[in-house]
């Protein structure tokens, strides 16, 4: 009989596998993130090598676009996209959604420095015929977490051909681009300064408002004597009150005075208002200024021409019943307060009740009242005389008001008593404001200035003086060597002294007539505000308010884009707004010549018209 030894190996199996289960399972848990994290690891590269060919096919779908015209680049931020099989681009500020991507497209300037390198802007210069090109592609591989290729270039408008002109000096009346000093044709443009192209300066007189002397106008002793004072409108307003001045009055008569049209220079014989009625009957009872209010207002439209008229209403008329009105010479032909033109500017008479008139030629004295309480006119009814020698200096005195002011030189209106003063006769500027500052100081007559009539000096400077908005100067003449027998005469024109009057004369209370009688020391500024210097007026240099200069033609060759045209300006502050505006012409060739002409276009080409710019 044979011995049997039995083995259980049930359990001993069950263990093994449990523990080799548990080995695999610890390291299939250490190896998961790999396996998982090479599949992610694809699928992102794959995500990476789409962005980066979306950023670079947005470089070359800009590189074409620029092919096709460098000028279309001008956005700061554009997406592209495809219309007619041609890249363009789809507008200002636009992105592209692409998938799950996102392209920004943006345009920046390139400046460079003397030596033509680029460098961080501003630089010295920027380069217009160049751009640089940034392409961002975004996109989110998981939430919350966003991912970018980004690609840069630099773009050129390597194959333009160029004419550039910086010297016009050789001036007008070339047709076809040689000499690259001259042009076709300019109006009011200096082409003096090498590199410039600019408005020409013109020169424009303030104030300059004179009295020789005041007189009569002509004593209206019938009834069919009528005076007409002529004048224009400087503003939008209703009148309700008239002012004139008489030079005479006798007797007791009543005058009517009201405000009719014109009519090619003639009262229109109809009284303004809705019911005809914009005049008022007024006896006088004195000389001087008379008020006279309407028995019915009218509103006068400026730059409009129209009549005071005056005649006889009621009561004995004749020479030694009857008024004269006073009236000035010479007729200065603007506003007193601005020197604004008032090129109508009359005093007419009529004797045959208006039938007929003849013009003056003198300067009408009359004021506006106005509903709002404002006036306008010519307050100015008299002059006084001053001897001017030794430490006694006379001249005006006014505030910048607007903007400053660029002068070129002064005048007065000068004489002399007894010929042959000792001495020159000289203006000063100077600054209130500022004292310490120096300003101008020359001579502006010599001795051998007429006794008669007034003549009008002028001090030119010899480089432009500009007055600074809100200060205060002082222009004046002096004489100190002359003395009491032989010296210079000037003389102020003046209103009486209200202040309704001495608003609207001369640049009204900013200006006034001022005195010093000992050597400049101290100066009178405060009895003298309805007075102004006789005839003073300053020069200011003023641009041309536009001009246009054509070029040459220029010979492109072969058809061909216009892409750029390049200019550096300076353009001053203005007002309503100003502007450097360009227009192109094209003509084909003929046999070497410019064959007919387009009109002058702007952006609309020749669809376009002569107010289309750019």
């Amino acid at each position: 009989m044979k011995n049997l030894k039995f083995s259980n190996q049930r359990g001993q199996s069950l263990l093994e596998i449990i523990i080799a289960i548990a080995i695999f399972a610890l390291i299939g848990s250490f190896m998961a993130p790999f396996i998982v994290g090479s599949f992610v690891g694809l699928e992102r590269g794959g995500e990476q090598t789409q962005a980066e060919a979306l950023a670079q096919e947005g470089i070359e779908a800009v590189r074409s676009i620029r092919d096709s015209a460098w000028n279309k680049i001008f956005y700061n931020q554009s997406a592209v996209i495809v219309n007619l099989g041609q890249w363009t681009f789809d507008g200002e500020g636009t992105t592209e959604q692409i998938g799950q991507f996102t392209r920004t497209i943006t345009f920046d300037n390139v400046c460079r420095d003397t030596l033509n390198e680029i460098v961080f802007c501003p630089g010295d210069y920027t380069d217009i015929h160049s751009k640089k090109i940034t392409v961002i592609v975004d996109w989110e591989p998981t939430i919350g977490a966003t991912n970018f290729v980004q690609r840069v270039a630099y773009l050129a408008n390597w194959d333009s051909q160029e004419w550039i002109q910086t010297d016009w000096s050789g001036g007008s009346g070339q047709n076809i681009w040689s000499d690259q000093t001259r042009y076709l044709a300019d109006n009011n443009i200096d082409v003096s300064t090498t590199g410039e192209a600019k408005l020409k300066i013109g020169e424009e007189a303030k104030s300059g408002f004179a009295i020789d002397n005041v007189f009569g106008a002509g004593l209206m002793g019938k009834n069919i004597d009528w005076t007409s004072l002529r004048f224009e409108a400087q503003n939008n307003k209703t009148v309700n009150t008239i002012r004139v001045y008489l030079e005479q009055k006798k007797g007791n008569t009543t005058y009517r005075y009201g405000l009719q049209s014109d009519n090619n220079g003639e009262p229109s014989g109809t009284w303004l208002g809705d019911n005809n009625q914009a005049y008022g009957d007024h006896l006088a009872t004195n000389v001087g200024w008379q008020i006279i209010g309407l028995v019915e207002t009218t509103t006068l439209i400026a730059d409009t021409t129209y009549h005071i008229v005056i005649h006889h209403q009621s009561g004995i008329n004749n020479s030694a019943n009857a008024i004269e009105l006073r009236q000035s010479d010479p007729n200065n032909l603007m506003h007193s307060y601005d020197s604004s033109p008032d090129l109508n500017s009359n005093v007419l008479w009529s004797g045959d009740k208006g039938e007929t008139w003849f013009a003056q030629e003198h300067q009408p004295i009359y004021v506006l009242g106005f509903s709002d309480g404002t006036h306008e006119g010519n307050p100015y009814h008299d002059s006084i005389e001053y001897d001017l020698y030794g430490t006694s200096y006379f001249g005006e005195q006014f505030t910048i008001t607007g903007t400053d002011k660029i002068l070129s030189g002064i005048s007065f209106l000068a004489k002399v008593k007894n010929q042959g003063p000792l001495d020159n006769l000289y203006v000063t500027i100077h600054d209130v404001t500022n004292p310490t500052v120096p300003l101008k100081h020359g001579i502006i007559a010599t001795p051998n200035l007429p006794n008669n009539p007034d003549t009008l000096v002028t001090y030119t400077f010899s480089s432009p003086l500009t007055l600074t908005v809100g200060n205060t100067y002082r222009a004046y003449l002096s004489s100190p060597e002359s003395d009491e027998t032989q010296y210079y005469l000037v003389k102020s024109i003046y209103n009486i002294d209200t202040a309704d009057l001495n608003n609207i004369n001369y640049d009204g209370i900013k200006s006034h007539f001022t005195r010093s009688n000992d050597g400049g020391t101290t100066w009178d500024t405060t009895s003298f505000n309805n007075h102004d210097i006789n005839g003073f007026h300053f020069s200011e240099i003023a641009y041309e308010i536009s001009g246009e200069l054509i070029s040459s033609a220029f010979d492109i060759g072969t058809p061909s884009k216009i892409q750029t045209i390049e200019w550096s300006e300076i353009i001053p502050s203005c007002s309503p707004a100003c502007e450097i505006r360009t227009q192109i012409q094209t003509a084909p060739d003929n046999f070497g010549s410019p064959g007919a002409w387009s009109t002058w276009c702007g952006p609309e080409g020749k669809d376009g018209d002569e107010i289309d710019y750019f």
